[in-house]
């Protein structure tokens, strides 16, 4: 399942910071859920909360990481 983004559309680009500013700290949840998900494809993430309440999550992880962009490098999609 993938859903509606930052940039508006469905699925994930990947983090995009400015160039040659601080880094910035991103956060990655992983959930393991106990039964499907009854969500349609780009679904919000109001949507996602309200199918993720209850008994659906059975476990999750997380990992953060700092990600900053050189001055002089500009990934095109971004």
């Amino acid at each position: 399942m993938q859903g509606t983004n930052d940039f508006g559309t469905v699925g994930y680009r990947g983090p995009c910071p400015l160039r040659g500013g601080e880094s910035h700290r991103f956060l990655f949840r992983v959930y393991g859920f106990s039964r499907p998900l009854d969500l349609a494809p780009g679904a919000d993430r109001v949507a996602f909360g309200r199918a993720i309440g209850g008994d659906a999550i059975r476990e999750y992880g997380e990992a953060v990481a700092a990600y900053g962009r050189a001055a002089e490098v500009a990934p095109s999609r971004c």
